[in-house]
C-alpha cells in the first residue's frame, strides 16, 4: 500500500500518536474519545500495510471472510482494491471530522472493519464478566446489526480471549440463554491488545 497516502491521513486526522488503550468496561471509565480511536486503527494499518499485498489469511475462529463486493471498486476507476480502499476511508474520516456525528464514525469503522478482516489485522480482546466465569460471549458489529446478521459466539466460555479485527462492536454476556449484560454497548477495538469487563445483571 501507498505509504504516502497512510502519512496524508494521519496528518488529517491531525491528533497524537496514542499508547496502549485502557480497558473498557460497561461500568468504568469514559470510552477512548474518537479522534484517539481513529487515530490507532489508522496506525495498525499503516504498520500492517506491508503486509497487506499477496491475498487474505484466512481469520480464525468461526468467522468466515467475506469476498469484497463487486460495487466496491467501480471497473471504470483502474485503481488496484487497497488504494479505492486508501481514498474511500480518507474521504469518511474527513466527513466525519467536518460533521461529528456518530453515524459518520461508524462509516469509518465499518470499513476499517472491511480491510481489517480482509487483511487479517486482529486484536486480542479479552472479555471477563462481573459475575464470574462460564458465560457465554456474543459479539457483532454495528453494521452486522444493522443488516440483522447473527452474532457471534467467543469459542470458549468467559474468561474469553477472541482474535477480533479491528472495529466498532457490540458485546454481551449470556447465561442459560439469557443475556446478563447490556446488548447495547458499544466497544472499540483498535489497540493490538484490548480487555473488556462485561457488567452483569
Amino acid at each position: 500500500m501507498n505509504k504516502k497516502a497512510w502519512l496524508g491521513l494521519l496528518v488529517i486526522l491531525g491528533v497524537a500518536r496514542v499508547q496502549t488503550p485502557q480497558a473498557q468496561t460497561d461500568a468504568g471509565p469514559r470510552p477512548r474519545p474518537e479522534a484517539v480511536v481513529v487515530q490507532t486503527w489508522m496506525d495498525r494499518l499503516q504498520v500492517a500495510a506491508p503486509k497487506m499485498a499477496g491475498g487474505s489469511p484466512s481469520r480464525k475462529g468461526n468467522v468466515v471472510l467475506a469476498e469484497p463486493a463487486p460495487s466496491v471498486l467501480p471497473a471504470t476507476t483502474g485503481m488496484s482494491s487497497s488504494t479505492y480502499n486508501q481514498l474511500a476511508m480518507q474521504q469518511l474520516v474527513t466527513d466525519w471530522r467536518e460533521s461529528k456525528k456518530e453515524a459518520d464514525f461508524e462509516k469509518i469503522a465499518e470499513q476499517v472493519h472491511m480491510v481489517a478482516t480482509e487483511n487479517g489485522i486482529m486484536s486480542k480482546v479479552t472479555v471477563e464478566t462481573s459475575r464470574g466465569t462460564n458465560a457465554l460471549v456474543r459479539y457483532q458489529t454495528v453494521d452486522e446489526r444493522k443488516r440483522g446478521e447473527a452474532p457471534w459466539t467467543c469459542a470458549s466460555p468467559t474468561k474469553a480471549t477472541e482474535e477480533m479485527p479491528l472495529g466498532c462492536y457490540y458485546i454481551w454476556s449470556i447465561r442459560n440463554g439469557r443475556e446478563t449484560s447490556s446488548t447495547y454497548s458499544k466497544y472499540r477495538i483498535a489497540a493490538p491488545e484490548e480487555k473488556i469487563t462485561l457488567l452483569e445483571k
